[in-house]
């Protein structure tokens, strides 16, 4: 019956109402179903999914459902709805970037500037893509969040010296990258705490920042900003940025998230290298085909993602934000998603059908923030306050 409601979920509903009363579902089986309804049918950008959500009480909700409750009032604009149910929350769940945002959105649109305010400027104190839309709403400075990751020299010496570093070391410079990261993984394995984050400050030093960042990640050292938003393959990001017209800071998010610069990164999609190209996606840029190993190579890999980030973005009258999502999911699946009306960007970004995608745009636009600012330390220039104006929609898309 799952199965049924995402594949046939017009004969599910009918099917549902016609149980034959020897089947008796239990309290758990009856909750999977009713779940199963109302995300599918929001996903479906069906009618009835706002009477399946309903029926959930607010202990009933799952991280899912929760989600496309919350697109739902967006949807409907329903801000009221919002306000009444988001006190019913967790304690940890209200806390949450995403429910803060929206919870002092709709007190803005209720005509409760103050207590909306407040709640920004709370939140306008993170590192995060609704830390920066909260700045951005307040029209006041970024907070980075930066704290140094503390390491002494003394440290940093010993680590360098060991027998595995070294060994990692020439590895990396004969190009044995594979052999490398095992060398590195089994230091981390059995290194203690202080002397990882060591490790983490020598690999992005020696500019192996995949590495970098992925130690850091199990350290959960996440205001570690100079490390984990390093400014890899500069050059060749500004280069062909540059050649194909677009912000240098939007491709090196990408990159970022795509592969966190690992330059052998290959996807269970069949993706290759820094910006994690398609060969059928290469081959439509290049026209021509490209090999994987070409992909593989820095230089053709950041010109070839960046002149499709340009061709994403002419298509979609200049937007970056539809083309950061075309690139994740496909140009033609953001058009089925853009409303025929304007819609503001920030709720059309949350009622993005693919999680995958929606948490894709937020962080590729954060992780763009993140680089503005890092590169322009002076002005910072906010490139969330373009967004929190900007509306989409169909009419933005050119065959």
């Amino acid at each position: 019956f799952g199965r049924m409601i995402w594949r046939e979920p017009a004969r599910a509903l009918r099917r549902w109402h016609q149980l034959p009363e020897p089947i008796q579902l239990t309290p758990e089986q009856d909750l999977k179903i009713r779940q199963t309804f109302a995300v599918a049918l929001s996903a479906k950008g069906m009618s009835q999914a706002r009477e399946w959500l309903a029926q959930l009480a607010p202990h009933e909700h799952t991280d899912v459902t929760l989600h496309w409750q919350l697109a739902q009032w967006l949807r409907d604009q329903d801000w009221a709805a919002m306000l009444a149910f988001v006190p019913q929350l967790s304690v940890e769940q209200q806390q949450s970037g995403q429910w803060q945002y929206w919870y002092a959105r709709a007190l803005a649109a209720s005509q409760q500037p103050e207590a909306s305010q407040a709640v920004l400027q709370r939140l306008a104190e993170q590192r995060s893509y609704y830390g920066f839309l909260a700045a951005a709403h307040l029209q006041q400075p970024l907070s980075l969040s930066d704290t140094p990751l503390q390491v002494t020299p003394e440290t940093l010496h010993r680590v360098r010296q060991l027998p595995g570093v070294q060994r990692a070391y020439e590895l990396l410079q004969l190009e044995r990258t594979l052999d490398a990261r095992r060398e590195w993984n089994a230091l981390l394995e059995h290194s203690a705490a202080t002397d990882q984050r060591a490790l983490a400050r020598i690999a992005h030093e020696w500019g192996w920042h995949d590495q970098s960042i992925y130690t850091l990640g199990l350290l959960q050292e996440f205001n570690a900003v100079e490390e984990l938003f390093p400014m890899a393959f500069l050059d060749l990001h500004e280069r062909f940025a540059d050649a194909a017209q677009i912000d240098v800071n939007w491709a090196l998010a990408v990159s970022r998230r795509e592969s966190a610069f690992r330059v052998d990164a290959y996807s269970h999609a069949g993706a290759y290298g820094l910006m994690q190209l398609l060969p059928s996606t290469a081959k439509l840029v290049e026209r021509a085909d490209v090999s994987a190993h070409e992909l593989y190579q820095p230089a053709r890999n950041i010109r070839l993602g960046t002149r499709y980030l340009a061709n994403l973005q002419r298509r979609l009258d200049g937007n970056w934000i539809l083309a950061t999502a075309a690139y994740n999911a496909g140009i033609y699946r953001v058009v089925d998603w853009l409303p025929a009306e304007g819609m503001e960007a920030d709720r059309w970004i949350e009622l993005i059908p693919y999680a995958e995608t929606r948490n894709y745009v937020k962080q590729v636009l954060m992780y763009q923030q993140v680089y503005r600012a890092l590169r322009d330390q002076e002005q910072q220039p906010q490139l969330f306050a373009e967004l929190v104006p900007m509306r989409v929609s169909k009419a933005q898309y050119q065959r």
